[in-house]
């Protein structure tokens, strides 16, 4: 459960909610106990899984910014139909006028 410490929440409903309810600690719980992890292994797994996300936030902070030709790189841009609204009521109004 992801809370800044700055909420309507108490420490002990967090405490409460991520000692109970909180999927990767069921997860994690249930592989250990149908024997199908270990303990070693999750922890490798939380390592590489940190390792990765450290190495993420490295790039974005210490990555130059692309370039502005790059800004619709990969940007759909097939116009789809919708049920119940024609595509006339979305252009631009002021184009007509």
């Amino acid at each position: 459960m992801s809370d800044p410490g700055k909420s309507y929440r108490t420490r002990d409903e967090v405490q409460q909610v991520r000692q109970t309810r909180d999927p990767i600690q069921i997860l994690k719980t249930r592989l250990l106990e149908n024997n199908m992890s270990t303990s070693e292994e999750l922890k490798e797994i939380a390592n590489q899984v940190r390792a990765e996300i450290d190495a993420a936030v490295n790039f974005s902070k210490t990555d130059t910014q692309p370039d502005i030709n790059e800004l619709y790189t990969d940007v759909e841009t097939t116009a789809y139909s919708v049920r119940g609204c024609e595509p006339s009521q979305y252009t631009d109004v002021a184009a007509k006028s």
